[in-house]
């Protein structure tokens, strides 16, 4: 987070950290690669860009890739007819540099795989939240909370998504909902339209009564073909039907998808536009759960507040978009 020319970053601390190779032998971080090709005239500041944020930069032309690499960074200066492109694309994510913005272009480029397309000058934040994306060895599996009185069912349903390697929890009890969504807070929720106790629709309301939750995704579980009931629902805080008897691949794909796409959204939200960390309420509850966790394994917990020195004479003598580079890129620097 970033107040008052501060950086304000969240670590916890625990001796698993080395044990998943986390860190060199030296101790220093061991650095994930982005590779790019771009033309001799910005070699150096775009390899500069990428070190900024974190990762090795590895020139594509000449030197060879070593361990993981993130995404690879084409110039469409050097690669006008995305050759270079579409070979790249078989290994790796693909982001494209191009001052380029016709229909025509983005067509071409989706036709070629690429998934990203960044104008020049590169915004560092957008490049750092798309390599973030695209990081996602360390990322934790999405979090699905199935709510059905039918144990045996919402079983079935918790097996499926956890053989697609999501995390599932069962409730049958959905008066403990809220209980439930605080403690662990799910990426999603499965949820069954008929149920003894309250139905599906008025748990939704319960959980859209909170503004916390108004942007959790709900799935109703149910096998409604009523068109009005099911606008009733989703006008009550449902976003979406899958009925009992679909498939079970099916159902893990159809989860998956609702489930990354409402986390991708919530980052974005949480985010600060400027130095793409934490905005202040995000921050605070993250300190939160950090706590609680603490408590919990009995791990360390740090808080770290960096101070930009003479940050006024970068923006006196170079100007505010110079100084907004400089928070840009120390920001995402504290992060990796």
């Amino acid at each position: 987070m970033f107040l008052d020319n501060k950086l304000i970053g969240v670590a916890r601390v625990n001796e698993q950290d080395q044990d998943r190779g986390g860190l060199s032998p030296e101790g220093s971080a061991i650095r994930k690669s982005v590779k790019f090709f771009e033309e001799d005239a910005r070699i150096e500041q775009c390899a500069s860009m990428i070190s900024g944020l974190g990762y090795r930069p590895v020139d594509g032309r000449g030197e060879q890739t070593e361990g993981a690499c993130v995404a690879v960074l084409i110039n469409t200066q050097v690669d006008p007819d995305l050759t270079l492109a579409r070979e790249q694309v078989a290994r790796h994510r693909v982001i494209l540099l191009a001052d380029e913005t016709s229909f025509e272009f983005k067509l071409a480029a989706a036709r070629a795989g690429v998934e990203a397309i960044l104008s020049t000058p590169l915004d560092t934040v957008e490049l750092g939240a798309w390599l973030d994306d695209y990081d996602t060895g360390e990322a934790e599996p999405l979090s699905i909370l199935i709510v059905d009185d039918d144990e045996i069912a919402a079983e079935a349903f918790a097996f499926a998504l956890e053989a697609a390697d999501m995390r599932a929890r069962i409730l049958t009890d959905p008066g403990r909902v809220l209980e439930e969504i605080s403690s662990n807070t799910p990426d999603l929720i499965l949820l069954d339209m008929h149920m003894p106790v309250a139905d599906g629709m008025e748990v939704a309301q319960i959980i859209r009564q909170s503004r916390r939750n108004l942007s959790l995704p709900i799935i109703f579980l149910s096998a409604e073909q009523d068109v009005e009931r099911q606008r009733q629902a989703r006008k009550l805080g449902g976003d979406d039907f899958i009925n009992k008897s679909v498939g079970f691949d099916h159902l893990a794909s159809l989860v998956r998808m609702r489930a990354e796409r409402a986390v991708a959204l919530r980052q974005i939200g949480e985010r600060d536009s400027l130095t793409g960390l934490l905005n202040h309420a995000r921050f605070k509850d993250r300190v939160a759960v950090e706590l609680e966790r603490c408590r919990r394994t009995g791990s360390q917990f740090s808080v770290c507040l960096l101070d930009i020195d003479h940050f006024k004479q970068v923006n006196d003598t170079k100007g505010h978009q110079v100084g907004d580079r400089v928070i840009q890129t120390l920001s995402h620097t504290n992060s990796h």
